[in-house]
């Protein structure tokens, strides 16, 4: 559906914001958050909904916050694949987790649980 993805371009408009850490970072939660929602709701395929949370991750990756409600987006996104009937969703929880952190370095360790 491309409905879902509408919603979540004008968070990331914002997210090329120059103006400020604070705001940026917000919106980069908020971001995370509507992804997950989204998904849960079946309104945002999968491919739709890995760019702009792998984009945060690239914008923000010193930070543990961020960086949690990225993962927290992207085991909604392993449970849609898993919900599509492809593969069991441990697996695809990792995959999708690897993919995202494979877009930037030096971020291992964190665990957040």
């Amino acid at each position: 559906g491309g409905a879902g993805f509408s919603v979540l371009k004008p968070l990331v408009a914002m997210l090329k914001w120059p103006d400020g850490t604070a705001r940026r970072r917000s919106c980069a939660i908020l971001l995370c958050l509507a992804a997950q929602s989204m998904l849960v709701a079946e309104r945002l395929t999968r491919t739709r909904a890995l760019k702009p949370v792998s984009s945060i991750l690239v914008e923000f990756p010193d930070d543990p916050d961020i960086c949690a409600y990225a993962k927290q987006a992207a085991r909604a996104l392993a449970t849609a694949r898993a919900r599509d009937g492809i593969g069991d969703a441990g697996r695809l929880a990792k995959d999708v987790e690897n993919f995202t952190l494979a877009k930037h370095r030096g971020l291992g360790g964190g665990q957040a649980q």
